[in-house]
């Protein structure tokens, strides 16, 4: 008799347990702009890019302009380009989409949003993979690490530069600049983080850098670079020597598994608005 009660809730519990998540999925499927126009790019517009939405000047409001279906689902799924699996022609087709987001919105529920646009407009369907990419892990070398923490100043002098997605940042607020050509390159941190200086290499590096290192916390530094991982220019050291002697880090090969959208439909042509 206990066995017989104890499998009843067992199976309540699992049944509980789906209706819930089924709840969940269809309140996310239910999430919609206000009112949304979708409609192919007219040629010859120069133009491209998409503004507002939420944490933006103009929340209520979320634009592209002559933009690439890809980079609309780039920005729908909120990862990066080589995350995405597709069609070489969404690289190509471009639209223009207007929506009104509802008050109050946050920016993951724009995405969905937009996700649920996309499969309503173009029959988007998609599932999620994993994949393993290259990447580096940012450590400490030698146990000697080269840093200088940040002052309180400092910190709250920069602490504008964390800002919500789609706001543009100065120069003079971001806590990391690079500058440079011919392939040596400088980087100033004020108030930085080292996962904000892993960030920042990756587009030297091409490859996604994880900050190992343990340092918690906001450094000034300095570094003279050039644009190779293990060669060096006469103007500046390699990535790897400069941030040995500089600042006393290293970066070690290794696997990252990320999560990867694959795209199996897609309409080149959206439905009427």
């Amino acid at each position: 008799m206990r066995r017989a009660s104890a499998f009843f809730c067992l199976c309540s519990a699992l049944v509980l347990a789906s209706h819930s998540a089924l709840g969940q999925a269809t309140q996310a499927d239910r999430l919609q702009f206000e009112v949304a126009s979708v409609r192919r790019a007219a040629p010859g517009i120069r133009f491209d890019g998409m503004k507002g939405g939420p944490g933006t000047s103009d929340p209520g409001r979320m634009t592209w302009t002559n933009s690439t279906l890809l980079g609309i689902f780039i920005y729908a799924y909120g990862i990066r380009f080589d995350q995405l699996s597709a069609p070489d022609w969404l690289r190509s087709a471009r639209y223009d989409i207007s929506a009104k987001v509802p008050p109050g919105t946050t920016p993951e529920r724009s995405r969905q949003m937009l996700r649920n646009l996309l499969g309503e407009r173009f029959h988007l369907v998609a599932h999620h993979e994993t994949k393993d990419f290259p990447a580096y892990n940012l450590v400490i070398y030698k146990r000697k690490p080269k840093l200088t923490p940040s002052s309180a100043e400092d910190i709250a002098a920069h602490a504008s530069s964390e800002v919500p997605p789609g706001m543009r940042v100065s120069p003079r607020q971001s806590s990391l600049i690079i500058t440079g050509a011919d392939g040596a390159f400088t980087m100033r941190g004020e108030a930085a983080t080292l996962s904000g200086l892993a960030g920042s290499l990756r587009a030297s590096l091409g490859r996604r850098i994880v900050d190992r290192t343990g340092l918690t916390g906001y450094f000034d530094f300095g570094l003279a670079f050039s644009q190779s991982l293990d060669s060096q220019s006469d103007a500046a050291p390699s990535i790897l020597d400069a941030l040995r002697e500089q600042l006393g880090l290293d970066l070690q090969e290794t696997k990252l598994a990320i999560d990867v959208v694959v795209v199996d439909r897609v309409d080149r042509t959206p439905t009427a608005n």
